[in-house]
């Protein structure tokens, strides 16, 4: 009880939340959650790439260039392939997964961590080179041995590179895209990839995909994996709140590149600075999620959906274990830093 006092009393000091309007207890609010978890089930997946590591009572993720870690929740199957590539207990892997965040339990291995991230399908996991961070981001390709060959996907359409021979560029016609198939139709053939685990016979390399490639006269068969960018990074930044004439504290919300967020209040007094730590996720085009799960390293579960407009974000309300408040006055409007 103490904790939700806390942060009921922080936001009536910043005058964000209508205090003494009463939370809107409408089915919705009800089925998104009983337990103070925040709702996902609109977040679209994203990809991440980072370190990996599967052991006993450990499933844990960093992203690349980042001391942040997350719990990863994965499918028996996914977490068997993991284990199966590792020669040494906790030997960490290359990893490329798809999926979305979560908010970590308040009990058990998860607790600890910022967030769960959900995945929906691994992308890459390699224990040939971990330091694969390193090596620049990529875009959806296939790729097969014995011969070798590799199509790559570029502005123009696809670029096909056999061993030793002169790169080609084809024209994309037609395209049918599914969540477990897709085939890309040009004049020379046609590039189909499937959803399914695939070995590559020269590393210790699992992929997500198959391919198989018709051209001309030619079958050849493969892997592939998707697009490793993260589409929704233009979203990161820190964002401040436009004006804090006679409020006597300033707002600002960054969202890292690693999906992490931290929320500070910073007073013009003498009094300590408040931070809330967090993740983030776009849940639609022009809509983010921030979720904290820490107030001053505290458990407490809130959320705000922010909508984009040029370079101002915009909340409406919060969730806060369970319930939904008004933001009052119009809502928290932040202004990106440097734009």
């Amino acid at each position: 009880m103490k904790r939700y006092q806390s942060i009921t009393t922080l936001a009536t000091l910043f005058g964000l939340l209508a205090c003494s309007s009463s939370p809107t207890d409408t089915q919705q609010v009800k089925n998104e959650s009983q337990s103070g978890q925040a709702q996902t089930e609109l977040a679209p997946t994203f990809v991440m790439r980072g370190e990996v590591v599967v052991g006993h009572e450990v499933r844990s993720f960093k992203p690349c260039g980042s001391n942040q870690q997350f719990w990863l929740s994965m499918y028996p199957e996914d977490q068997k392939l993991a284990t199966a590539l590792t020669r040494a207990p906790y030997q960490p892997l290359y990893g490329e997964v798809i999926g979305h965040l979560e908010t970590p339990s308040r009990g058990g291995f998860d607790a600890d961590f910022a967030a769960r991230f959900v995945v929906d399908s691994v992308n890459h996991l390699s224990a040939e080179n971990p330091n694969r961070c390193n090596q620049p981001q990529r875009p959806t390709r296939a790729f097969g041995n014995e011969p070798f060959w590799s199509m790559q996907f570029n502005n123009q359409g696809l670029v096909y590179q056999p061993m030793g021979g002169q790169a080609e560029q084809f024209n994309i016609q037609k395209s049918n895209i599914s969540s477990d198939k897709r085939v890309y139709t040009f004049e020379q053939g046609s590039l189909t990839l499937t959803k399914a685990q695939c070995n590559d016979s020269m590393s210790d390399s699992v992929f997500g995909w198959t391919s198989m490639l018709r051209l001309n006269d030619r079958e050849l068969k493969g892997c592939a994996t998707l697009s490793n960018m993260d589409a929704t990074a233009d979203w990161s930044g820190t964002y401040e709140a436009a004006s804090t004439e006679s409020a006597g504290f300033t707002i600002s919300l960054t969202l890292n590149s690693d999906h992490s967020a931290i929320t500070q209040y910073d007073y013009s007094n003498d009094d300590p600075s408040i931070v809330e730590k967090g993740y983030w996720q776009q849940t639609k085009d022009d809509e983010v999620s921030v979720v904290m799960t820490r107030h001053q390293s505290q458990y407490l579960v809130s959320e705000r959906r922010f909508t984009r407009q040029g370079n101002q974000i915009t909340a409406k309300e919060e969730i806060v274990s369970g319930k939904r408040y008004p933001i009052a006055n119009g809502g928290l409007n932040l202004f990106k830093s440097g734009q």
